[in-house]
Order: C-alpha cells, then sequence, then structure tokens
C-alpha cells in the first residue's frame, strides 16, 4: 500500500510538471505606447493560433504567459494599426502601435455590402460612441450626433415614440420617417400606431426602444441618393444601418453594465392658486359689471344636482395643485449582461438585458426584457456564415394624458372622468376638491377631477409587445475575387392592448346616469419578410480598381389588427372571452399585405486610388399602387476626386485627405395605406350603435411613385495627421408626384370618423436644401489630458414647387379638423415654404386693453385670389370676425426648423472622463393656443397660466399692462367675442439644450487584475440639464401627432401648432458601473 502510494504520488508530481511544460513556456512583460510614447489602455494581446490571450493596463503595461516557444504575439486595439511580433526567445517586448492615421482602411456599411471610407462617393455619417450616455435611449444617444439627422423626442413617458427625419420633410402625406434597418433586417419603425387608439389619446411608442444600446457597434446614416437609392421606393427618406455587436477570436469576455436613475418633470407650465384665481375673477367682473362673489364652478354629484356644500365660502378652503398631485419623481433601474468570445471556426456574441422604470405621472410603468443572440461562424475557407437572433417583450402601463367629457371612438360617446394631463391644464380648477367633506369622490362623472381616474381600480391602459427578429445569412467566395452572399431576416411584432374604465367614473351617455364600464382589447400583429440574394465581385488590373454588385430581393409587410369594444361589463378587467352580461359595441377585424420584389445592382471604379466614379440601379415593384403602376426605377451616379494626392498638393503637408465628391440620383416612396387604389369597406357602429358596412376607402387607380432627385455635392478633408476630420456639403432634393390626403365631398360616401372624408392624389412638386458641416477635432493630446470635440450643424429650407390642378384651394391642406386646426393657421402655396402660417398679424392692446391687429385689403385678397394678404395700415379690434377677414400670410414662419445641430466634448484627465454635449434648433415658429386657453379667465372654470397674475389690464389702474383686459367668456364692450388666432401667439421656437453631462473614472488596472477584473468603469450622467429658449410656455422640444385620428400631414404641417400642452420632459440622473471580466 506504501508503494502504491509512493507511485501516485510520483505520477501526480510529473503530471503536474507535464502540464505546467505544455500550459506555460515561457513569460513575456512589456509596454504597449502610442507614437508619442504615451501608454494605451486596453490593447488586446493574443498569442496568435491561440485562444491565450491579455490586456494592457491603464498605464499600457502587460504580461503573457506563452504556450508555445515560438509564438507570435498579435496587438490589436480600435483605432491603431494591428502589429505582430515574432517571440524569438525575448523576455520583455515594447510595441509602439501607430494610429490609423487617415483611416484609408476603416470600412463603411452601404447597402448589400462594405466599402473602404476613403473611397465612398457618397453622403454617409457614422455615430460610434454609442454606450457613454447612461439611461439614455436610442434617440438621445443619437440626438445631435450626424449632420443632416434630425431627431425629435417626443417627451418623458417610458418608452415614448421619436421622430427621426433626414434632410428635412420630403412629403406632405406620405410618410417621411427613415427606413431602419438592424442587421440586415428591415424593422417596424414607423408611426402607424392609431389603429391602436384609447382613452381619448394616442398611445405611440418606439419600437425601437426594444434596443439594446450596449449591444450596438455602430450606426450609419445614407442620407443621398448615391447611398440610398439602392433601397429603391424605401430609401426617399434616407436609410439608417445598425450594426450590433459580434464576437471575435480569442479569450471569452464578460461584460456587465448596471444602472439607476431618477427623473423629475421640468419646463412645464404652472398655474394660479385658489386665491390668486378669485383673485382674477373678480377682477373679470369688474371689468364686465358681473357679481362673482358667490360663484364657484359648476360641479355636480350622482343626481345631476349642483353639491349643496359647494359654495365660494368652502371653494376658497381648497387649494389642490393639480400638476403637482400627478406628477412624481420617476426611476428605473437597468441591467445589461453579454458574453462574446470564440475561436478558430465560430464567433459569438450573447446578451441579455432587462429594465424598469416608473414614470414621472402616476400610472406610468414600465418593464422590458431582451435577448441577442449573434453568432458568425466558417464552414470551410470559402463558406462562411452568421444566425442573428433577437427577442424582446415589454409591458408598459399608461398614465391618463388626455382627458374628455365625450370621445366618440366607438360610435358611441364614451362619457366619463378620464382627466389626465391634458383636463388638468384646461379644466382641472385649483378650488375643485378631489373628495367630498364625506370621503366619496368629487363630481366622478363630470371629467374635470383627474383624482378618479388615477386611482389603479378605476382605470387601466396596458400595452404588452412580444418581438422577435431574425436573420441568417450564408457568404460563398465562388472564386478569388467573387462572393455569392444569401440573407433572410424576418422580424415580428404582436402588440396587445387592454383599455378599462369601470363604472365607477363612465356613464353610458350624459343623459343616462347608469354607470357602465367599458373594455377594449386591441391586437395588432405586424410582420416584415425580407430574402434577398447578391454578388459582389472586385478586380484590381493596374491602376484601376472595379466593384461590381447586382442580386434581386422580395420584401412582404403583413399588419392584421383585431379589436373588440364592449360596455356594461360584469368584471373589473375584461379579458378575451369573458364578456358574460356585457353589451357589445364594435368588433373589428383588418388585414393589410404588401409586397414589393426588386432587381438591384452598383459599379464602383477607382483610378489611381484618387479618381472615383459609382454608379447604381433598382427597380422595385409594389402591391400597394393598382397595377398599370407598379413598378418604378431609382438609379444614382456619384464620383470622386482625392485632391490630396494629386501633384499640385505635395507641398501641403497640412492635409492627410482632401476629396470633392459628388453625386445624383433618385428614390421613391411608397409609405401610403395598402389597397389605396382599390374600394374597401370597414364596419363601424354609425347607426344606432349597430355596426354598419361603410366606404372606408375611395379607389383611386391613378395613384403612382413619389419619387425624389437629390444632388449632393461635398467635401471631406482630414488635417493634422487627422487630428482634425469631417466634411463640408450641400444638397438639393426635388420631390414629384407628391402624395397627399386630400378633402373630398360628402357625397362619394366615405366615412372616416371624426376625420372627415379623404382621398390620396399626386399633387405636385417639392424642394429640399441644405448645407451640412461635421467637424471632429483632437484639440489637446498630451500625457495627462486630452480634449476632443465634435461639431455638426445642418440647414434646410423647404419649399413647394408647385401643385397639380386638383388642389382647387391650397389653404384647404392647412385645414384638419382631425388635428384640430380647423382655424387653417397653415397654408400651402407654389413657391413658399411648406405650412406657412396663415393667421392676422397682432397690433398690439387699444385704450380699453382690447388686442388688436392689422386690416388687409380686402380688393387686392379678392382680385388675386387670396394670395395677396397687403396690409392697410388700420388697425382693428381683434374680434373672431376680423381676425377671419383680416389673416396674413407670415412668409418664411412655419413649424419646421430650418437648422439643428449638436456640440460635443470629451475632456480626459488621467483616469477621468468628462463628457458635455449640447442640442440645438432653431427658425422654426410655435403657434401656442395654450396661452390662448390658460391666459384668459374666460369663464373662470379653466387653470390660469400663472405668468398673468399681476399683469392683466385693468382701466384707470394699469393701463400699462403686458396682458389684455381680463371680460368676462373673452367677450368685448361691444358684446363681440375677441379671438386669440394672431401673431400674438406666434413664438421662436428655437433652442439651445445641455443634453447631456456624463463624468467617468476608469479603475486602475493594477487593483482590479487582483479581483480578476479586465476593466471597470464608474459613471454618473445628468441629461436635460438645462434648455434656453425664447419660448417659455413649456419646452420648445415637441412632436404633434395631432388629435385622435392623427394623420401623417399632420405631422408635417402642423409641427407649430400647439392646441393642448405637451406631456413634459424630464431631467434624468444616472448612475451606473460598466465592468469586463
Amino acid at each position: 500500500m506504501r508503494k502504491i502510494r509512493l507511485l501516485s504520488a510520483r505520477l501526480f508530481v510529473m503530471s503536474m510538471c507535464l502540464l505546467c511544460s505544455i500550459t506555460v513556456v515561457s513569460q513575456i512583460k512589456g509596454k504597449v505606447t502610442n507614437v508619442s510614447g504615451i501608454g494605451i489602455p486596453g490593447v488586446n494581446i493574443i498569442e496568435k493560433g491561440t485562444s491565450n490571450g491579455t490586456i494592457s493596463d491603464f498605464n499600457g503595461d502587460y504580461v503573457i504567459n506563452l504556450q508555445n516557444g515560438d509564438a507570435v504575439l498579435a496587438f490589436n486595439f480600435i483605432g491603431f494599426k494591428r502589429t505582430e511580433v515574432n517571440v524569438a526567445g525575448k523576455t520583455v517586448i515594447n510595441v509602439v502601435l501607430e494610429e490609423e492615421v487617415t483611416l484609408l482602411n476603416e470600412v463603411v456599411a452601404v447597402g448589400y455590402g462594405t466599402q473602404i471610407k476613403r473611397e465612398v462617393t457618397s453622403s454617409i455619417s457614422t455615430i460610434t460612441s454609442l454606450n457613454d450616455e447612461g439611461g439614455a435611449s436610442i434617440g438621445e444617444v443619437l440626438q445631435g450626433k450626424a449632420s443632416g439627422l434630425q431627431i425629435t423626442n417626443t417627451g418623458s413617458t417610458p418608452g415614448a415614440s421619436m421622430r427621426v427625419q433626414v434632410r428635412g420633410t420630403n412629403s406632405i402625406n406620405s410618410g417621411t420617417e427613415p427606413l431602419w434597418i438592424i442587421d440586415g433586417v428591415p424593422v417596424n419603425s414607423d408611426q402607424e400606431n392609431s389603429n391602436l387608439r384609447s382613452s381619448g389619446v394616442l398611445d405611440i411608442t418606439n419600437p425601437l426602444a426594444d434596443l439594446n444600446v450596449d449591444d450596438i457597434a455602430s450606426i450609419q446614416v445614407l442620407k443621398d441618393a448615391a447611398s440610398t437609392s439602392i433601397y429603391g421606393s424605401r430609401g426617399a427618406n434616407g436609410v439608417i444601418l445598425v450594426s450590433t455587436k459580434q464576437g471575435s477570436t480569442g479569450v471569452a469576455n464578460i461584460s456587465l453594465t448596471t444602472e439607476y436613475g431618477t427623473s423629475e418633470a421640468v419646463n412645464y407650465k404652472t398655474y394660479l392658486n385658489t386665491a390668486q384665481h378669485y383673485e382674477l375673477l373678480d377682477e373679470m367682473g369688474k371689468n364686465s359689471g358681473r357679481d362673482f362673489s358667490h360663484w364657484v364652478p359648476f360641479y355636480f354629484d350622482d343626481d345631476r344636482g349642483l353639491y349643496p356644500f359647494y359654495n365660494r365660502a368652502y371653494a376658497e378652503t381648497v387649494d389642490n395643485n393639480w400638476i403637482d398631485m400627478v406628477l412624481r419623481q420617476g426611476m428605473f433601474k437597468r441591467i445589461s449582461t453579454s458574453l462574446s468570445g470564440g475561436g478558430k471556426g465560430a464567433r459569438y456574441y450573447i446578451s441579455f438585458w432587462t429594465k424598469d422604470a416608473t414614470g414621472i405621472m402616476i400610472g406610468d410603468e414600465r418593464t422590458e426584457y431582451g435577448l441577442t443572440s449573434n453568432l458568425n461562424f466558417d464552414v470551410t475557407k470559402k463558406l462562411s456564415g452568421a444566425i442573428k437572433a433577437k427577442i424582446g417583450y415589454n409591458k408598459y402601463d399608461y398614465a391618463q394624458k388626455g382627458g374628455s367629457l365625450g370621445i366618440n371612438e366607438v360610435g358611441r360617446n364614451n362619457w366619463g372622468a378620464r382627466a389626465g394631463w391634458r383636463t388638468i391644464n384646461r379644466s382641472s380648477t385649483p378650488m375643485m376638491p378631489s373628495h367630498t367633506p364625506s370621503g366619496e369622490l368629487f363630481d366622478p362623472y363630470g371629467g374635470y377631477n383627474p383624482y378618479p381616474s388615477l386611482m389603479e381600480n378605476n382605470q387601466i391602459n396596458r400595452n404588452q409587445d412580444y418581438r422577435g427578429s431574425i436573420v441568417a445569412s450564408l457568404d460563398y467566395k465562388l472564386l478569388e475575387n467573387l462572393v455569392i452572399s444569401a440573407r433572410g431576416g424576418y422580424d415580428h411584432n404582436i402588440r396587445s392592448q387592454l383599455f378599462h374604465i369601470t363604472d365607477a367614473i363612465r356613464l353610458k351617455s350624459s343623459d343616462n346616469r347608469t354607470g357602465s364600464a367599458r373594455g377594449t382589447q386591441n391586437t395588432r400583429i405586424k410582420s416584415n419578410t425580407t430574402l434577398n440574394a447578391f454578388a459582389n465581385y472586385s478586380r484590381r488590373v493596374n491602376s484601376l480598381k472595379l466593384e461590381l454588385m447586382a442580386g434581386t430581393e422580395m420584401f412582404e409587410r403583413k399588419d392584421e389588427v383585431q379589436l373588440a369594444d364592449f360596455e356594461d361589463l360584469q368584471t373589473q378587467r375584461i379579458q378575451l372571452g369573458n364578456t358574460e352580461g356585457a353589451t357589445f359595441l364594435m368588433g373589428r377585424y383588418s388585414v393589410a399585405s404588401d409586397r414589393f420584389v426588386s432587381f438591384f445592382g452598383r459599379a464602383n471604379f477607382s483610378l489611381n486610388n484618387r479618381y472615383l466614379l459609382g454608379t447604381s440601379y433598382r427597380r422595385d415593384g409594389a402591391s400597394v399602387f393598382a397595377p398599370k403602376n407598379r413598378w418604378g426605377d431609382f438609379w444614382s451616379i456619384s464620383g470622386g476626386w482625392i485632391l490630396s494626392d494629386e501633384e499640385f498638393m505635395s507641398n501641403l503637408k497640412a492635409f492627410n485627405l482632401l476629396k470633392l465628391r459628388s453625386s445624383y440620383g433618385s428614390t421613391g416612396n411608397a409609405s401610403i395605406p395598402s389597397f389605396s387604389w382599390i374600394n374597401t369597406y370597414q364596419t363601424w357602429p354609425l347607426y344606432g350603435n349597430s355596426n354598419s358596412l361603410v366606404l372606408g376607402n375611395l379607389a383611386i387607380d391613378n395613384l403612382t411613385w413619389e419619387k425624389s432627385f437629390t444632388f449632393d455635392l461635398a467635401l471631406d478633408y482630414g488635417l493634422f495627421e487627422n487630428r482634425i476630420n469631417g466634411s463640408i456639403g450641400y444638397y438639393h432634393t426635388r420631390t414629384e408626384d407628391m402624395l397627399l390626403n386630400t378633402p373630398i365631398a360628402l357625397s362619394h360616401g366615405v366615412y372616416s370618423g371624426n376625420a372627415g372624408p379623404t382621398s390620396l392624389i399626386n399633387v405636385g412638386q417639392m424642394f429640399n436644401q441644405g448645407f451640412e458641416i461635421q467637424i471632429s477635432a483632437a484639440i489637446v493630446n498630451i500625457k495627462n489630458f486630452k480634449w476632443e470635440a465634435d461639431v455638426n450643424l445642418s440647414t434646410n429650407r423647404n419649399e413647394v414647387g408647385k401643385l397639380s390642378k386638383e388642389i382647387s384651394n391650397p389653404l384647404q391642406i392647412g385645414y384638419s379638423p382631425a388635428f384640430g386646426n380647423t382655424l387653417q393657421l397653415n397654408s400651402v402655396w407654389t413657391g413658399e415654404r411648406l405650412g406657412r402660417y396663415y393667421i392676422a398679424e397682432y397690433a398690439g392692446m387699444d385704450e380699453q386693453g382690447f388686442e388688436t391687429i392689422y386690416e388687409i385689403d380686402q380688393e387686392k385678397f379678392a382680385q388675386s385670389g387670396g394670395q395677396i394678404t397687403e396690409k392697410t395700415g388700420n388697425i382693428v379690434r381683434a374680434t373672431s370676425e376680423n381676425i377671419q377677414k383680416n389673416r396674413m400670410f407670415h412668409n418664411n414662419k412655419t413649424g419646421l426648423p430650418t437648422y439643428f445641430g449638436g456640440i460635443t466634448n470629451s475632456f480626459t484627465v488621467k483616469n477621468f472622463t468628462l463628457d458635455v454635449s449640447f442640442t440645438f434648433s432653431g427658425g422654426n415658429y410655435i403657434y401656442d393656443q395654450t396661452v390662448a386657453n390658460n391666459g384668459f379667465v374666460l369663464q373662470g372654470v379653466n387653470p390660469i397660466d400663472d405668468r398673468i397674475y399681476g399683469k392683466t389690464f385693468i382701466p384707470g389702474v394699469r393701463e400699462d399692462a403686458e396682458y389684455p383686459i381680463q371680460t368676462y367668456n373673452n367677450l368685448d364692450d361691444t358684446g363681440a367675442q375677441v379671438g386669440t388666432q394672431h401673431s400674438r401667439y406666434l413664438y421662436k421656437g428655437d433652442y439651445i439644450r445641455l443634453q447631456n453631462i456624463g463624468l467617468k473614472y476608469k479603475l486602475p488596472y493594477a487593483l482590479l487584475k487582483k479581483v480578476g477584473v479586465k476593466s471597470a468603469t464608474l459613471y454618473s450622467t445628468v441629461s436635460n440639464l438645462w434648455v434656453w429658449s425664447p419660448f417659455k410656455s413649456f419646452d420648445p422640444e415637441f412632436v404633434n401627432y395631432g388629435d385622435i385620428h392623427a394623420v401623417t400631414a399632420d405631422r408635417n404641417l402642423g409641427q407649430g401648432y400647439v392646441k393642448y400642452d405637451p406631456f413634459p420632459k424630464a431631467r434624468t440622473i444616472t448612475i451606473g458601473a460598466r465592468l469586463s471580466f
């Protein structure tokens, strides 16, 4: 036994020695620096041919144990040239990495392939700094980061949508959002959620909120025809390519990001308290000869009688700040983790993330989960492929943002106290109590008390999203210079919406005092399928380089909607199949399917590496058009000249790159509803609350493609070893055959709810032009201090070229009953900017304290067919009648910005980095009807803007006042109604925002390696810290989606029109940690 134990011990020692001899041959140490001798942290050092590796510490030092005696070490770091060193018996290896000075080898994604950035002749912006803003959504990350890309975030509701535009508005009625492609799959990112209506307002969310910012490797914005025409009918509004991270050969890497943040509402309107409200009410009464000493708002109990206890004495004891009652501190927490790595034949990247958020308004809740799996593999030396999949789940409960007594959504007025943000800003006075003295809800059915609808057991508005996408690809190297590729992608989105309001706050009608619970169940299923095959061929013959690509593609999108609506529910929560005893109001089922078939090709030529030529062509067939108009042809041609390589610039040593490029080409827009070319019918409870079959769409079989032709001219530059680089360019886009929803006569029999009947037609021409400037600079780069800056500025001017004969009254385009813009505040005329304001011009206050306007020459107006609005010099009182007769065109004043951009600075001192970013926009004007709503006492039943307190006109007392006299219902001394649709309420919408301040600290590697951590960063950010604007009512950055039945024209024409107070933005503070193992 003793001999056996001795033999076992010897074998163990021998085995360990053998193992050590296999795993550790020698140890190498050294330092990695740049050409200035500064250590580079985070460099990947891999023993070539193995998975053995390490990374350099903060000072650039490294230590690696080799497995082979004749090893070769590979040093890799983004922005530097890859360097390989043969060990050859060395024990100390110091390496100097050279920067990719001119970025000659940087590759950018283009349609169905890649291209060396130096040889690109199209307009493409690349964004790679994506995870430096903690807690930020993809919209916040992109905002202000690229020229030509304008992003407007809609508010602070968790998962809120965003408006994205590339180079302005190219259409009146067709979609103006760019095409989003994530890992080769087009995603549903349009704002088409109006079919999922609830609670009196549009609840629009952002499908891109499913995307984990930590998963994104880069984003490229394709802007001109040379880059987007390869996408044909879907590229007119630009294309945004999102590439997610992939694994790489080497040591497995685990990353973990955890964040926690709080948010609070900022920049919203505040109102008078009860004492101030009554003070102004009495002032109004004195001006109008009325006695308000016993006045109270008219609130009713359950029997429709006035509350007996509610008199002025009692009302003066109530002082509710409804804004404070519904707002709260929001919070969120997010965890994101990933695993990446790979070996010789496969690379993988897997990530999981979760986020829980409570919004700044009571009732806003959101929970998100997401999983990403990217696998790249090499089957043989010639055959490679990838499978990339993403799944996500979101559940979000919405707080009530709207509020109205009666909304005819399903053929029956939905009476109830669905009071929310809109009601608070229009109808909730401070003297209104939330409860009676006995503890019951006060005026539960009146619609003015927002408290009942905040109670979870009275109302629920819940959305659940299930989303999944997958793309599989194969690339086969048939010849040395020929690669054949095939892609298949599928994106699937299921949204389920449950809206329920109980009988505690809802009545059957205004006359019927019977409580009636109502519930709606919506389900919407959207999917995209993409199949394509293409080949890329490249060859160099002496000084000529040739790149060819050709392929075909099929794209199909489906949209299925199911809706069921009931009242008299017997349960507190509606579920499908749980409607026993309920009254069926409405059911709807619709399905739409569009298909695109395409053939495309591209050719790029390079001569002497400095003379560049490119061309592309695509032929699309789209089922959204009638058979005779289904095919469209789109093309581009582009050229470039690398001036810096010419002999005549050899003495200008400062220039690393100077490239002149230009392009011209066409793209299309087919963003119109399915089946627009045939008559379609729908069910609607039009008569007696019974379902009826009505004409939903009038067939127009001569609709054709909306086409855009874009000219682009730009200069790309790199100076002083590329420490300063960027581009400056000009673009001009001409859009032909614009698609417009035009009002039609009721006699056509088309029924479309509150919006009024419309029909799509091709109406004319539009122009967009502007300049784009992008500058990136490494201003200071010394041993312990680095300062980098990025600046971009874009301009855009929009003009209507011509209108077709079908538009008999161009003013009618600016008339949108569904939008609430019934006063025709915007207009569309040939030769003028889109959506030019058409309102009376303010002329000050008269001696009685009433507002006045300028009179126009009625004779010239009539003779010109309404095109000339010339002032006579006379001033008239701003009554509603006078305003209607004396409206003027306000040239160059629209709701569309003429410039926008961003400024980002990054300062690094040793281990600390401070990032400061600004965004700005301007040149637009905002017509603020909320000032008119809240700037007058009227009948006393609306909240009053506290900015007018002590500043209103009082005869003989305060005649130099800033604000007009307060009279009952805004009647003047002749009994005429005074209006507000004039330029006093037209404000500049310019702003500059301190978008983000972030402080990061990288922990020393010497400390981390003791606990097995490769890198660790602690960070904190503050977003929306400050904003300046001449517009003072609320935050000037907002997206107006209209009222109940919003349409695209409202978004494009009416961005400057504000009927209701937008939900406020939030200031967010985030702390987080990012670890790598």
